[in-house]
Formats: structure tokens, sequence, C-alpha cells
């Protein structure tokens, strides 16, 4: 991995239209950057947890490298019915060559696990399996007009049992999404201009999502001998953008707008415009102010799911978001400090409520204003102090988030949306202890609004009990050299038991050592 970009806010015009509220970019590094053939790591720890995994790098010849990766681990799980399994295995060949590049992506995973209470507080015995497998390929020509063909596939597959090794609330899910889209961008006088198009294709074959096939229609579900999926939806989604970016002076502005249109909706194009401008007095400091307007279709869960415990709504139409955003910040070489705020007012944001106390969970939707603001602050203290004092670094950060719901139905419990993170506060301490003998200390309060359901014998009670404010220690203790680090990551260190989302109580105290090299 190379970095990671975190884009904050409404961004379809950016990332499609499913970054509704923002997008995590994970940069993998070109095979050709990486500095050694061989990096792997493996730990160890409560539970019965073994984790592992390895990645290599090779330069090919002639514009051509190769990037390979793999990983796997297993666990009794911290939590009763918490137990898990799996891996993953990703490569990556890329050819570079004086007129264009070319990046090609190969991927899968295969996750086991025991679900606990996560889905329905009545079951808590639930297990649930997925395999994801994924191609893509991506180019990009050199010269005056970049143009970048973009193909990928990505396969879901899904087994859900309500009741682990039980028929009973068991469901099994296919799903294919076929993506392809072109963008190009050139540079000239007045900045740089990019264009583009997607079309994105949606499938889904399974036993619960989706309309009724006829017997014909029936697709086999592998591995299950006698077993039909019996239902089926598709739908196709076109986008296309146009989007300027200017430099003067100090100032940067980007503008642009996505039209988007999909098939299961009602075919009408729906446009998505906007705006970021930001302005840096000197080389440290930046001011900077944003809106735009997003979309995020709803999920074929959404739309169809149905079990003893939940339903879905085939009325739910996309959700969207108009998201207002300003801020700041100052890097220096001792001192980085980043003040920020925001405001969300979206409309049909779907969640799941109940709406008496012996009710099942329903998919329904509503109006929402969000106001949220953020501070953060990190002191390089080697720097300031010097680096004979044993004090590297020191950072702070507070979020503080209130929603205000503007119309939807009266509901008795929300599962999701009005359960979220009113305050947060993290504050982290590294420092050195011996030679390379370091460790890094985070102390995390936080507020939860709402309330998680009790139940007694599997059964609601109707009493809600407020999530309330938890304070969570962490440490790691870590010996780093040039080519290998040892470490220990203890987690909770005053094995605090609290319930956080799904009626989930959460484990007390877990220690976890590892080692990871490179040749």
């Amino acid at each position: 991995m190379e970095r990671i970009e975190i884009l904050e806010g409404a961004a379809s015009r950016v990332l499609s239209c499913q970054a509704f509220s923002g997008a995590i970019n994970i940069i993998t590094k070109q095979p050709a950057k990486l500095t050694t053939p061989l990096e792997a790591q493996v730990e160890a720890g409560s539970y019965g947890t073994l984790r592992g995994e390895a990645r290599t790098a090779w330069s090919l010849g002639k514009g051509w490298s190769l990037a390979a990766s793999g990983s796997g681990q297993r666990s009794d799980g911290a939590v009763k019915n918490g137990d898990f399994k799996g891996g993953k295995g990703f490569a990556q060949i890329c050819y570079d060559h004086s007129d264009f590049k070319l990046d090609v992506q190969v991927g899968a995973s295969a996750q086991d696990f025991g679900a606990n209470t996560f889905y329905a507080a009545s079951y808590p015995n639930q297990w649930e399996a997925t395999r994801r497998y994924l191609l893509s390929a991506r180019a990009e020509t050199r010269g005056k007009v970049h143009l970048i063909p973009q193909l990928s596939w990505v396969k879901n597959l899904d087994h859900f049992q309500l009741t682990r090794n039980s028929e009973k609330g068991e469901n099994f899910h296919r799903t294919d999404v076929f993506t392809a889209g072109l963008n190009a961008w050139t540079d000239w006088v007045l900045g740089r201009t990019e264009a583009g198009a997607e079309v994105c294709e949606d499938v889904i074959y399974s036993t619960n999502l989706g309309n009724p096939l006829t017997e014909e229609q029936c697709l086999p579900i592998a591995g299950e001998k006698g077993r039909y999926y019996k239902r089926h939806a598709d739908r196709t989604n076109w986008l296309y953008f146009l989007e300027h970016n200017f430099i003067w002076r100090g100032f940067t502005l980007s503008l642009g707008v996505m039209a988007e249109r999909n098939n299961a909706v009602d075919s009408k194009f729906r446009f998505y415009p906007g705006i970021d401008l930001a302005y840096r007095p000197n080389a440290s400091w930046r001011i900077y102010a944003s809106w735009n307007k997003s979309l995020c279709l709803p999920t074929f869960t959404d739309l169809w799911y149905k079990s003893p415990t939940q339903e879905g709504n085939i009325g739910l139409r996309p959700e969207e978001n108009n998201s207002v955003r300003i801020g700041t910040d100052f890097n220096h070489h001792i001192v980085n400090i980043q003040a920020k705020a925001h405001y969300q007012r979206g409309t049909n944001l779907i969640d799941w409520v109940m709406r008496s106390p012996d009710d099942i969970y329903h998919a329904t939707a509503f109006s929402l204003d969000t106001y949220g603001a953020g501070l953060d602050a990190k002191i390089n203290l080697s720097r300031w102090w010097g680096e004979k004092q044993p004090f590297e670094s020191f950072q702070l950060s507070y979020a503080w988030l209130h929603q205000h719901r503007r119309k939807g139905e009266p509901y008795f419990k929300s599962n999701y949306a009005m359960e979220y993170l009113r305050h947060k506060l993290v504050g982290r301490l590294s420092h050195r202890i011996y030679k390379r003998l370091r460790a890094d200390w985070t102390v995390r309060v936080q507020q939860r609004e709402g309330a998680w359901l009790v139940y007694r014998d599997l059964k609601p009670t109707g009493e809600l009990r407020p999530y309330g404010t938890h304070a969570l220690l962490d440490c790691r203790i870590a010996w780093k050299a040039p080519r290998y680090e040892i470490y220990a990551d203890l987690t909770n260190l005053t094995a605090y038991r609290y319930y956080d989302l799904a009626n989930v109580r959460q484990p007390g105290f877990i220690a976890l050592a590892g080692l990871r090299f490179r040749l």
C-alpha cells in the first residue's frame, strides 16, 4: 500500500454514484516502486487468533512488473459464536510504455464467520460465508489528451444461516457487477478538464432477493445439490461527468457535474453538481469550502429482503445528499492542526426500524439533517523538545455529530441511521522506551446516540438501554529495526465490557503479538 486517500463529504461527481458521504481510496504501490522481493507478517494472540500475510513484487524487464500478496486468518472469536476464518489473494501486473501504461488486477477472498446476534438478537447462533472475486483492467495513454479506459467484474457469493447448521432462515445470493468506463483529461492554459462516461450492470440471483423466476429460469446453486436460485433482479446504471480544475495564485477551484440514470428507478437523468474552493495564504496554511450533491442506490437487501426478523421495501428511492463543508489546516514541522465543520441535508435516507417493541425491522426512508465538527492537532515532540528526550509525538482528535430527523414515519428503534457517535475524543502518545523499543498509547472516549433493545430468553423486553459513554485504553509496544519489527498490540487494557451496535457485547482485553520482516 502506497497511501490512503480519505475524501470527506458527498463525492458522486468524483467517484461515481455510491460515494454518498465520502470515500476511502487505497492506493497500492506499483510493483516497480517496491524495494523488497518479499515482505511477510505473522501474529497470534487471544481467543486462538492466528494471522499471516506475505507480499512480493518483481520487475520483469521491458516495462513489465508484477506484485502479488496473500493472507489468512482464523480465530475462535472474542464473543460467543464470533469465530472466523478466511483468506485473501491478490495479483497486479503492470506495463509501462512510452505511449501508455496498463494495470491489470485480479483478486479473491473467502470469509466464514459466526455472526452472533448481529442481524437479529433473537437468533444468537447466526452464521455467514462470503466469497468475492475481482478482475479489473485500466489503461492510460500519454500525450496532450489522456484517455483512460476501464473494465471490471466483481462477483460475490453469500451464504447466510439464521441458525447455524440449519436451513431455517437460510439464504444464498450471487451477485455480478460489470463496469465499463472511459475517461479523458487534458491540461491547457485555464487548468485541467476531465470528462467521462460509465455503465454498470448489477445482477443478482438469490433464494430471497428479487422477482420470482419460472422453473426453467432457476439456476443451480454451486456446491448445493438439488438447490436453486429462485429469484432474480438486475439494473443498469449510466453516468456521465464533466469536471474542471483551476489553480491561480494560491487559489484552487474544482467544479463539475455528474448526470446519472438507472433503469430500475425511472430511467430519467438526474444531475449532481459540486464545487470545491481552496486558498493557500502560504505553504503551511489552507482554507477550504465545498458544496456537493450525491446519491446512493438502495441495495437489493434494502429492496427485497424478507426473514422472520426483517422486511425490505420495494418502494425505496435513491438516497440523496447535499453536503456543505468548511475547514482549515495548518502544517508545520512541529505542529499540524485541522479544523472542519459540515452540514448534510439528506432525503430518502434508508434505515431499518422497529415500529413497536414486538415488531420486526422494516426498511424505510426519511429526511435527515446532519451537523458535524472536528478538530485534530498533532505535535512532533522530538522536533520541539529534541531527540534526546523519549517523547516522539502527541495527537488529540475530537469529533462531534448531531442529527435531526425532518420527516418520516414514527419508530420505536432505529437500527442504523439514528445510532451514531455524538462525541468521540481520541488521544495518542508515542514515546521511546529503550533504543529501538517504543510504545504507542491510545485513549478513546466515545458517546453513542440511541439505545440497544434488551432481550431475555431470546425475546425483546421492550426496554431500551442507552449506549452511553465509554472510555477505552489501547497500547502497542514494538521493537523496530530496518528490516523487521516485533510488536504486541494490547487492546482494551482495562477489559471494559460494553454494548455497541446490533446488541453485540464487545469483548474485554485482547492481546496480539506479531513479527513483520522484509527480505
